[in-house]
């Protein structure tokens, strides 16, 4: 029997691109469909060690329940470890358009975890021939580049496709030759979804038109893995070329240098492409890499770009990239911030200090704990010391201490339990820094150094 054709082009495939050994334990995603049905057949026939993992949605009602019945009945009559996560009604509310993405987000989150759980290396997944057809083709109208259009890869992290070769005529084949027992899913026939639409409309007019553009298109996406390869490459030789320094956060790269060089547009599209940019937003950012006026913008991530001449200045997400610290009233405590700087606080007993623009103190029994450090945000407005109480927009102060828009949205400030700010280190203080004089009760204190003054 593992010298049925079909059989031994499996084992092959799998050979070929090291997706899995005997000794391993695959974990096999299976839904009941005639694709994940044929996988794990044919894998136990080649002696693999198999554990099988069914979501049920409760989209269907009694269907989804026989769905499950079929996949847990095949995995007790073999003896083979069976695992079932059932969806709450959550799925139920969403809308159709965003349905088939909820379900995958949550079917991959759970198998992922499951497969952490059980130290398993490999989870399998059913996709085929036809599968990744349809998949390229939705890339190249999302508008994907290289790397998305070659498609699926057979082996993508803890994602192994051990039947991306087989077309869907040859898995129904191997099924019927080996009574295999599947369910047809109702939902697949529909064109409710993009996917639909592309497998029962557009897909037969091409084949009709151009009878073996499937095989063209396996063959471009292959090409397509190529071209992904030698542009990391390139990239990756660019940009250790312009790199200036990296920071916490941020990395800087050589403006002029990049300018000068035949390949600038590439490096800076890719770069962008790279960061969470659009298309769009990376070829116009691109044409404005010789404008003489500072240019700063924002992705939909939080990641920022500043072309500044003679820099250009990438920075990661900002709330990605600035620690969660809350600080309680407590002595002799360090704090390391992205920037490398170390905020110090305590509370001091003796008579205090002046201010300064990198220290800040106040009765440490009007402040409500914990403080919380965290970025400015539109909005935000300070009681500042001096103006009696009198309250300011933090962005007004900002552009009056003439930050450029990559400083403004680093600059991060100190706020107490009720949302009281404080302090905007290096900038401006509070009016709760006010003490009477003479005053000698208990005083916290914070101050930013840099690490050699710790």
């Amino acid at each position: 029997m593992k010298g049925h054709p079909f059989l031994q082009s499996t084992a092959q495939f799998i050979s070929e691109n090291a997706l899995f050994g005997k000794e391993d334990i695959l974990l096999c995603a299976v839904s009941g469909g005639v694709d994940s049905m044929a996988m794990v057949t044919a894998l136990q026939l080649l002696n693999f060690r198999l554990e099988i993992a069914h979501v049920n949605y409760g989209l269907r009602g009694k269907d989804s329940d026989a769905d499950e019945a079929l996949v847990r009945d095949w995995a007790s009559e073999r003896n083979i470890p069976f695992y079932l996560k059932k969806a709450g009604p959550e799925f139920h509310l969403e809308a159709e358009s965003s349905l088939q993405e909820k379900a995958r987000d949550f079917r991959y989150q759970w198998l992922e975890k499951l497969a952490s759980e059980r130290g398993i290396q490999h989870l399998l997944l059913a996709h085929h021939a036809g599968d990744q057809t349809e998949t390229i083709l939705l890339q190249f109208f999302r508008g994907a580049g290289p790397r998305g259009l070659q498609g699926m890869l057979p082996a993508s992290g803890l994602r192994k496709r051990p039947f991306l070769q087989h077309s869907r005529k040859e898995i129904l084949s191997f099924a019927r030759e080996f009574s295999i027992v599947w369910r047809e899913d109702s939902s697949n026939a529909g064109l409710k979804y993009r996917r639909n639409i592309v497998r029962h409309k557009l897909i037969p007019v091409l084949e009709e038109t151009f009878p073996s553009f499937e095989s063209v298109l396996q063959r471009n996406a292959r090409r397509m893995g190529h071209v992904s390869a030698a542009v990391d490459f390139l990239f990756s030789q660019l940009e250790q070329e312009f790199l200036l320094k990296t920071q916490p956060g941020k990395t800087e790269f050589k403006l002029e240098q990049i300018i000068a060089h035949p390949m600038a547009e590439f490096f800076m599209v890719e770069l962008l492409l790279r960061n969470g940019f659009s298309f769009p937003d990376s070829e116009e950012l691109s044409l404005r890499r010789k404008n003489t006026e500072s240019v700063f913008r924002e992705n939909a991530m939080g990641g920022r770009i500043e072309i500044r001449f003679p820099r250009l200045i990438l920075f990661d997400s900002a709330s990605a990239n600035f620690p969660e610290i809350e600080i309680q009233l407590a002595s002799n405590q360090s704090h390391d911030l992205p920037s490398g700087k170390i905020l110090k606080t305590w509370t001091d007993y003796s008579a205090p200090k002046k201010l300064s623009a990198f220290s800040w103190m106040a009765d440490a029994e009007k402040i409500s704990f914990p403080i919380r450090l965290r970025l400015c945000v539109p909005g935000d407005k300070m009681a500042v010391f001096g103006m009696s109480g009198q309250k300011k927009k933090v962005s007004d102060l900002l552009t009056e201490a003439k930050l450029s828009p990559s400083e403004k949205a680093e600059t991060w400030l100190a706020e107490d339990a009720n949302g009281q700010i404080l302090w905007i280190p290096g900038l401006r203080h509070a009016e709760i820094c006010r003490l009477p004089e003479n005053y000698f009760g208990p005083v916290f204190c914070m101050e930013l150094l840099l690490p050699e003054e710790n």
